[in-house]
């Protein structure tokens, strides 16, 4: 019997050390296991000899699993601190359900099972069965924690843990030996009054925690806004300078007009201008600041030369309007469009949106009857999850474009 006790003591501190290697992954797992299981073995042969198990064995096997685990990890988390609990409840867990089970198959109170040498026996290799098998589970499917208080906060966890085994040990003695004193149950009360109050503490650390990222989360939003509001700035920069070049180009050609005396031509240019103005003026407004102005834009950029644009838009305020991607695709689409019009120079263009989807749709008189569209506007298609179709009929194409919103 003493040869089959230092052998189960064996294969227990086996499993656990075996648990700890395959759940972390260990690099050497060989190595730790070897060391482990010869460490476990002697705590728990040397607590036979003195004949004490129970609670404080648990927490010298946790505690060794613990400190040879950081030994090993070059990190150290929150999780090791749980797994290694986890461990010690699965040792308790398999005792208690493989004492459950003999004394249901054999018909035998559990206080008996310790008296039969064969029953016991028997329970003892149920219950290491039991725990490989466990074990066995928790590695397949590995736990996934997402405790992320900083490890000077680890007292808390490890406190928390030891008085959770604590109790889950007291209650499994007490419902094997029929038998709860008084004193226990003041232990057990003084116990909870501990788990909660750690409980409170953690759920307190948490709450900052969680504070702290929501604070973060909208400092990278705010820095995500104010480079796009940026980009847009620069976009909307560079449209002004153009407008500067275009009346910059005109008022050359008035000045070169007016020191050849060529008041005539001097007023042809002022009246293409104005009424080039005029059309100007007519502004898309759908409550989209950046999408109105960059549209507006280029819609009066092709007036400027000479291209006529038949505009249907009727959209809502949404914010992919104002998105930069967007407005860009809509501007390369009617660039495609705009060096391939023939001479007619007529341009359809229409935005339109429809419960969570927009329309858009280009169509033009082309001078090429192998119109394909850019990589560059495949790729923002493929940023929207657009579906798109091109159709060519009599050199007239017709751009389609869906996009959920």
């Amino acid at each position: 019997m003493v040869v089959f006790n230092y052998l189960i003591n064996f294969i227990e501190g086996f499993i656990l050390s075996s648990f700890i290697a395959f759940y972390f992954d260990l690099k050497d797992k060989i190595k730790y296991i070897s060391i482990v299981s010869l460490i476990c073995f002697s705590l728990i042969s040397i607590s036979n000899f003195i004949n004490e198990f129970d609670h404080f064995l648990l927490y010298i096997l946790i505690i060794a699993l613990l400190i040879s685990l950081w030994i090993t990890k070059k990190d150290k988390n929150f999780e090791d601190i749980i797994i290694c609990f986890i461990a010690g409840m699965m040792l308790l867990i398999a005792n208690l359900i493989s004492l459950s089970c003999t004394s249901l198959i054999f018909n035998i109170s559990t206080t008996d099972i310790y008296d039969n040498q064969q029953l016991f026996v028997f329970a003892i290799i149920l219950s290491k069965l039991i725990f490989t098998f466990i074990a066995i589970i928790t590695c397949a499917f590995k736990l996934k924690t997402n405790t992320k208080l900083p490890m000077k906060y680890w007292w808390i966890i490890l406190i928390l843990g030891l008085s959770i085994i604590f109790v889950l040990a007291i209650l499994i003695e007490s419902l094997l030996s029929n038998f709860m004193s008084s004193n226990m149950i003041l232990i057990l009360m003084i116990a909870i009054i501990v788990i909660s109050f750690l409980f409170l503490v953690i759920f307190r650390k948490i709450q900052i925690e969680n504070a702290e990222k929501i604070k973060l989360a909208l400092e990278i939003q705010k820095n995500k806004y104010n480079t796009e509001n940026y980009n847009k700035i620069v976009a909307i920069s560079n449209q002004i300078t153009e407008a500067e070049h275009r009346m910059m180009y005109v008022l050359m050609q008035l000045r070169t007009c007016i020191d050849n005396m060529d008041y005539e031509n001097a007023s042809i240019i002022t009246d293409q201008y104005i009424k080039k103005v005029k059309s100007f003026n007519s502004m898309i407004t759908t409550n989209n600041p950046y999408f109105d102005f960059i549209i507006s834009r280029k819609i009066n950029e092709l007036i400027f030369q000479d291209i006529y644009v038949k505009k249907t838009i009727f959209i809502s305020q949404n914010d992919i309007y104002n998105n930069k991607n967007f407005c860009d695709l809509i501007l390369k689409i009617i660039y495609i469009f705009e060096i391939n019009l023939d001479n007619s120079k007529e341009l359809n263009l229409g935005i339109s949106q429809e419960s969570n989807f927009v329309l858009i749709e280009v169509i033009g008189r082309l001078t090429t009857n192998n119109f394909k569209i850019s990589d560059e506007i495949n790729n923002l298609i493929k940023l929207f999850n657009a579906d798109f179709t091109l159709n060519n009929t009599k050199e007239i194409v017709t751009l389609k474009l869906i996009i959920e919103i």
